[in-house]
């Protein structure tokens, strides 16, 4: 089964926490678990905590998972609980803070220079 998360305001996604949890599959099967393009040693029927970071910030984390017999592949039944993101602004927003907080030191600095 393959999904992709995305932040919710829609920045950029530098690094990751989430907690999975793996259905047990039917005997002989073996889970493959790959998020964010990276393989997870998946612990199965029970809640584990994966967390990751990207070396370039990314859109959305694809997260894969399957369960291997042989050369055959099924769907693998998951859940995902608390998860976090640490996004990075956008260029333009980023401006925009930094005109702001300029624009709020020079009317302090302004309304100093008026007292005297």
């Amino acid at each position: 089964m393959n999904v992709s998360l995305e932040s919710p305001n829609a920045n950029l996604i530098q690094s990751y926490t989430l907690h999975l949890f793996i259905q047990p599959p039917g005997a002989g099967l073996v889970p493959s678990v790959q998020i964010g393009g990276q393989f997870v040693s998946p612990q199965v029927g029970v809640w584990q905590t994966i967390q990751s970071s990207f070396s370039s910030p990314v859109r959305e984390i694809p997260i894969s998972t399957t369960f291997v017999n042989g050369e055959e592949g099924r769907s693998v039944g998951y859940a995902i609980d608390a998860l976090e993101f640490t996004t990075v602004p956008e260029p333009k927003t980023f401006l925009l803070l930094t005109i702001g907080a300029a624009a709020i030191a020079l009317r302090r600095n302004s309304s100093i220079f008026q007292i005297f």
